[in-house]
């Protein structure tokens, strides 16, 4: 339980060292992609009246996050993607963001760091739960709600509508975020550059074997 976590005389402290939260205009300016990881703040899970070495640690859910994340002492990340190294705690992450585009549209949120263990994401508007997903290095790939090398998380986006985005990872890997935002077209329009040129990357090193191989074959040949 995340009452067990503020304690009375904890209370007083957290009302001075919580980072309030403040939505984030995003993709305004006709933006087809943005960075967004270093626009999030953290909070690290862990109950400091409890030993978490033996697994005895309280997961704590959504709910509670929601109803007493005010209170908790979350730290900004301060414009720099959130790296935290190896963790034996879960992190939660949030971010708050108000889509600023000219006009309605699908949009992706891009976790390129494909390591981690555990990821359970929640996108939130007026205080519901739109979506969620549940997925990680550690959990099949068929969880992925969209077959990528990345963790790929589709949402609507709405003109001038607040998003509550928390994530919650944990992970045996070193602790990082790394997110970004796109336009689903844009997205996939980088997708294929991306994979147009590890084509012709392959192609390069496929003709210099077969080249090297040719020039190898000549040589025996005149010995």
């Amino acid at each position: 339980m995340l009452r067990a976590y503020l304690p009375l005389g904890v209370f007083w402290v957290v009302l001075f060292l919580g980072t309030p939260a403040s939505s984030h205009p995003v993709l305004s300016g006709g933006l087809e992609s943005q960075a967004v990881g270093g626009l999030v703040r953290f909070w690290e899970e862990r109950d400091p009246n409890q030993n978490n070495s033996d697994g005895g640690q309280d997961e704590v859910l959504l709910e509670e996050i929601v109803a007493f994340g005010s209170q908790l002492p979350w730290l900004d990340a301060g414009g720099k993607v959130p790296s935290l190294g190896f963790r034996d705690s879960a992190y939660w992450f949030h971010l708050e963001m108000t889509y600023a585009g000219e006009s309605d549209g699908e949009g992706i949120l891009e976790l390129a760091y494909a390591p981690l263990g555990r990821v359970d994401v929640y996108f939130m508007r007026a205080g519901s739960v739109v979506s969620e997903f549940h997925t990680g290095a550690d959990s099949r790939f068929s969880t992925r709600a969209i077959e990528h090398r990345n963790f790929l998380f589709p949402l609507t986006l709405r003109e001038n509508e607040k998003t509550d985005v928390y994530i919650r990872v944990q992970t045996e890997t070193a602790m990082q975020l790394p997110l970004t935002l796109w336009q689903t077209d844009a997205f996939w329009v980088r997708e294929q550059t991306t994979l147009f040129g590890h084509g012709v990357y392959l192609g390069i090193l496929f003709v210099m074997v077969i080249f090297n191989l040719f020039v190898y074959a000549s040589l025996q040949e005149r010995s």
